[in-house]
């Protein structure tokens, strides 16, 4: 049994952050549609608390095969698995010190992130995620990132792969683990915004 164990950080206001990390009102909205997956895809072992580290099942140990699961859920694993194929490319290229092949697989990392956003009605987690990651590559853009902010963009990834209906609060403290290594998570514009809005005395 795979056992996800996060460190929530308390000091993250969840009702304040949804909104900026599923790109609400930044990003063109995709249409509200109901997925169709068997719910609840989380399974908690006997004697759980109901929380996301009390012994949850990743969904390949629940449907090893991907039976029985909807279009959408199986869309978004399968781009989220090219996402992560993209980081290990970038770590392999970053340990054999070929920096322009880890820039590359930035790039080819780059173009498959819009692709999993549109399915973000899976999950706002996985909208928090997805658009937290591609936000910052954009803002990093043209520097190069570092060997610990890719690991960082691995975690995230792979972990919202494996647990696709993870708790919002815990997407928040891995969107918080991006930022801890330097990368802005903020949507193109948004700081312009919010200064703008301290400026006009609006926030």
């Amino acid at each position: 049994m795979t056992t996800y164990e996060p460190s929530l950080n308390p000091t993250v206001t969840v009702s304040a952050a949804r909104a900026m990390l599923t790109g609400s009102g930044m990003r063109e909205s995709a249409p509200s549609t109901a997925p169709a997956f068997p719910q609840p895809i989380v399974v908690y072992s006997e004697g759980s608390t109901g929380s996301v580290d009390g012994g949850n099942l990743a969904v390949d140990e629940l449907y090893p095969n991907q039976d029985g699961i909807g279009e959408e859920l199986r869309s978004a694993l399968r781009l989220l698995s090219i996402a992560i194929q993209r980081v290990d490319e970038a770590i392999q290229c970053e340990a054999e010190g070929d920096l322009v092949g880890s820039d590359q697989a930035r790039d080819r990392l780059s173009v498959i992130l819009p692709q999993i956003f549109q399915v973000r009605a899976l999950n706002d987690s996985l909208g928090a995620i997805v658009n937290a990651v591609q936000s910052a590559l954009e803002n990093l853009s043209p520097k190069p990132w570092t060997v610990s902010q890719i690991d960082a963009i691995k975690k995230a990834l792979s972990t919202i792969r494996s647990y696709p209906f993870l708790s919002f609060e815990d997407a928040v403290e891995l969107v918080t683990s991006l930022e801890d290594t330097g990368l802005d998570v903020h949507p193109t514009g948004y700081r312009i915004l919010t200064d703008w809005l301290d400026v006009e005395g609006v926030r």
